[in-house]
């Protein structure tokens, strides 16, 4: 069989002679025409091409493995596919502690809030700095560590870390005590994985793939992305001042890393549906053949 990981382009295009396969993705191109930004205000003719890409692909696979259920959503509404070809396997970390993190209670009226980004607009940084600015006006406890893509002009108070070799930004989730990530899209987010894997809880926009990644009131809190996501998000910051509140969703984060966000959950689920695949092409070939 086949395992095709983001690579739709070689799959609309490979000859493959019967050989079953499997698509390994995160988004499909109507999903993230005009959502993401570089998919936004294309040339009519790239939209064509594209699409013509994508159904081709999609035509072309058996099983797709997807790594949320917003992509399996736009699989099925939009082009046609199946449900039952299709299984939700989160991707793992980019990033994990040497060892399981311990969830400490922390200091009354203090939280460390971090946002990582390779996309300051999109990952709504000028948002979460005037959440955090709001919320130290009553409680100057609370502070902002952004790490990544960040703009040079940011408030005294703001740590601004720019871009950091892997183990210094594993030592910022070590640090923090919630990950900030109010972004107008994001297809699922290996932060957010990140965040889970060192015990993290997330605040986060619900929008795209991230309800497949956080779990709203177990690992961390879901604001709605609009008019209200200013004010949802100061609340939920508040929230997390909470001691016990904020141990109960790091251990909620942590416990839905060692469930689904992890490479050996990922790798048992795509296997599965690999040996599947298979199964149904040789059965279908002992069919024809009987024919």
């Amino acid at each position: 069989m086949i395992l095709a990981v983001a690579a739709s382009q070689d799959v609309a295009f490979l000859d493959a002679r019967g050989i079953p396969i499997v698509q390994v993705g995160d988004a499909t191109f109507k999903a993230i025409r005009d959502y993401y930004p570089m998919f936004t205000n294309l040339h009519p003719l790239s939209v064509v091409q594209q699409e013509a890409v994508a159904k081709r692909a999609t035509r072309a696979t058996d099983r797709f493995a997807m790594a949320t259920q917003w992509s399996i959503d736009s699989l099925v509404a939009d082009y046609g596919v199946s449900s039952r070809n299709c299984v939700l396997a989160p991707f793992g970390p980019a990033l994990e502690p040497s060892l399981p993190p311990t969830v400490a209670l922390g200091e009354v009226g203090v939280l460390r809030a971090l946002l990582v980004t390779s996309d300051w607009a999109r990952k709504g940084g000028d948002l979460a700095v005037r959440v955090i600015d709001q919320v130290r006006q009553q409680h100057p406890g609370v502070t902002l560590t952004v790490v990544g893509n960040t703009p040079d002009a940011l408030p005294d108070w703001v740590e601004n870390l720019g871009r950091l070799p892997r183990q210094e930004l594993a030592e910022q989730y070590e640090r923090a005590d919630v990950l900030l990530e109010l972004a107008t899209a994001n297809a699922g987010g290996v932060t957010l994985t990140d965040a889970a894997a060192f015990g993290l809880p997330a605040i986060a926009t619900d929008t795209g793939g991230v309800s497949s990644i956080v779990g709203n009131g177990t690992s961390g809190i879901l604001v709605p992305q609009g008019a209200d996501t200013f004010t949802a998000a100061v609340a939920a910051v508040e929230t997390l001042l909470d001691l016990d509140v904020r141990s109960r969703y790091a251990r909620g984060a942590r416990a839905q890393h060692d469930a689904t966000l992890n490479w050996e959950a990922w790798a048992d689920a795509v296997t599965a549906l690999c040996v599947e695949a298979v199964s149904s092409a040789s059965h279908r070939g002992e069919m024809g053949t009987r024919a």
